[in-house]
């Protein structure tokens, strides 16, 4: 009898971990700024320094509501925040594209 009350709660315990477990999101960052980005986090990922001109690899970005923070070499402090959800099937991955005027947008890749 206590076998089978250690297998319920084994099975509960699994049970209540993988649903606390959080979809994470694919991003990666596309710098097309005249200037390199310093510093540039999205949520409380550290994508260091992006060059001008240059794309990151991907990071898993956990789902949910954030800020996108980075300071160009000309001193321009870029700020924006992001969304993200991974629940619904092809929200995976994203762009943040810092575009040729110093504006962050996102898009869907």
């Amino acid at each position: 009898m206590k076998k089978h009350y250690l297998l319920l709660l084994l099975i509960a315990i699994a049970i209540f971990s993988s649903s606390c477990r959080k979809t994470v999101i694919q991003v990666k960052v596309d710098n097309q700024y005249g200037y390199d980005v310093y510093n540039v986090i999205v949520g409380t990922d550290n994508f260091g320094t992006v060059s001008s001109g240059q794309t990151t690899g991907y990071m898993n970005i956990p789902e949910g509501n954030g800020n996108i923070t980075g300071q160009s070499a000309n001193g321009l402090a870029l700020v924006s925040s992001y969304s993200f959800s991974g629940t619904n099937p092809g929200n995976n991955p994203f762009t943040i594209n810092i575009s040729s005027t110093g504006t962050i947008t996102m898009t869907k890749d």
